[in-house]
């Protein structure tokens, strides 16, 4: 039996911001409950959506039959979705709202950002754009910001 073909570019760019556009939405959600000051439980909550979405995520990108020259990047879009997701459970049981920024920004170590825009310059088109979020977290040592691990253009 034959395997399908790969997507065309035009269906992988689609298809591509079809699978990301969900983490993105939910990663987005934490952060701005984080920066609203939302309690430890709806923190966790949304912590916990975040790693089912981004576990969904990585099933699809491996599933979907990606252009030859696409699949490097969307492998390494895929390893570091995976390292980051590690982190998203800690978020979900943290014990203190310092424990899931700190598991967030742990994550944010992991963002697949270089592999995402290698994979909008290979689609050769600027795919749908999100919102420029940013975690403003107090931390022991005063305030910082973080960009969000985003899969998608700025």
């Amino acid at each position: 039996m034959t395997a399908p073909p790969a997507l065309t570019p035009e269906e992988a760019a689609t298809e591509f911001e079809s699978i990301v556009e969900p983490y993105n939405t939910a990663l987005e959600a934490l952060a701005q409950a984080i920066n609203a000051g939302q309690p430890i439980e709806a923190l966790r909550t949304q912590a916990d959506a975040l790693a089912a979405v981004n576990a969904t995520q990585i099933a699809a990108l491996r599933a979907a039959r990606w252009p030859p020259e696409v699949q490097p990047s969307v492998d390494a879009l895929t390893t570091e979705s995976e390292a980051a997701q590690t982190f998203f459970p800690q978020a979900a049981r943290a014990e203190s709202r310092q424990g899931v920024i700190d598991a967030v920004v742990a994550a944010s170590q992991h963002d697949g950002a270089d592999a995402a825009a290698e994979i909008r310059r290979l689609f050769g088109r600027r795919l749908r754009s999100f919102t420029n979020y940013r975690l403003r977290i107090p931390l022991t040592t005063g305030r910082c910001s973080w960009p969000l691990p985003r899969h998608s253009p700025r």
